[in-house]
Order: C-alpha cells, then structure tokens, then sequence
C-alpha cells in the first residue's frame, strides 16, 4: 500500500469513528443527549445466591421526558423484559420529587401477575393502577424497554417541576431466605432532570 491509499484509509477509519462518536453522545437521529449511566453495574444487595438473570435488573438508559401534559417515563434494560417471571419477582420504581412542597409520588412497575404499573401519591394517599384500569396513562413494553406515559393534569397535585431516580431489582426466589436481589440505579448518584419537548 503506497502512502496516498494509507492515508485514504486512516481517513475513512477516522470519519467512522467521529460518526459512531457522534451517534453515541447524541443518542442519534433524535439529537437528545443520553443521561450518563453505567451498563453492567447491576449490584446485589441481599442474600448469597445471585437470581439467575441480573441482566433484566441493569438499567443501560433512562428518561423522563414531558411534552405538554403528557409525561414520558422510560426505561431500556440489559436484557427482553418478558410477560412474566416464574418463581422470582422484578419490578422498577421512580421516585418523582417535586421541587416544592407537595407532589411526592412513586410509579412502579412488576411483572407480579404480568406487566401491571401503579402511581401511588406520597402525601394525597392517591392510589391508580393498571390493574384497575384507574392509571391516568399507559404502559407498553417493547423488547428490552419500558415505556409507561401519564396524563400529568389528571394527577391530583402532581408537581409541575419534578426529579427522579429511578431503581430495579430483581430477586430469583424471594421465598427462599438465601436468594439474592440485585438492583440498579439510575442516575447512579443523586437525582435527575425532566427532558422537555
């Protein structure tokens, strides 16, 4: 290879990877900037037996975007989030704290008697879910990620500025005092920001 075909080579080697850069800080085509989390970090908290796919646990992206009244909570995780679990037990949870006062809510998910979410609030005692049919939003999972969307005017006191921190955890027999749990966190440290738009 003479020096001009080297060269033309580093060249497109050095494009691509400026490109696969790019793709990686922007989150792509949307041109939103993914908050910083770890893959792989899923850690175990209890118990000596690990369950047996952590992977489901490990939060690789999470965002909380709102767009006018309409609330967008997701999550993608390690690994395809089946309908249900047989003999161990998943579930997600956002701890949404409102900047003033009031509005302290968690939104959780479980795979219990399949893929169900509720909002419970802290200080209004308001309870929805989707078991009921009372939840005011939806949920859908699609391969590896969680979507669950709420109609944020039809929240009783549901804070208008908000942060969140979102947890999974895993157990693979929570009968057996043995089992392990494993649970991640997203942000890893401290609370995050809502996306507008």
């Amino acid at each position: 290879m003479n020096k001009k075909q080297l060269a033309a080579v580093f060249g497109a080697v050095a494009v691509a990877v400026i490109a696969i850069v790019i793709l990686l800080v922007t989150g792509g085509e949307d041109g939103v900037k993914l908050p910083p989390e770890d893959a792989g970090d899923v850690t175990m908290i209890e118990g000596p037996k690990a369950p047996t796919d952590t992977a489901l646990a490990d939060i690789e992206f999470a965002e909380v975007r709102r767009d006018g009244n309409t609330i967008t909570f997701e999550a993608r995780l390690g690994t395809d989030i089946p309908k249900k679990l047989k003999g161990s037990t998943f579930d997600l949870r956002w701890d949404i704290t409102g900047t003033t006062d009031v509005g302290q809510f968690i939104l959780s998910g479980n795979l219990d008697v399949g893929p169900n979410v509720s909002l419970v609030g802290v200080e209004n005692n308001l309870g929805t879910s989707t078991l009921d049919d009372t939840l005011q939003g939806t949920s859908q999972i699609e391969g590896n990620v969680w979507i669950i969307t709420l109609q944020a005017d039809d929240v009783d006191d549901f804070p208008d500025d908000f942060q969140w921190k979102l947890t999974t955890s895993i157990d693979g027999n929570p009968g057996d005092p043995t089992s392990g749990r494993a649970e991640d966190t997203a942000p890893d440290n401290g609370t995050a920001e809502v996306v507008e738009g």
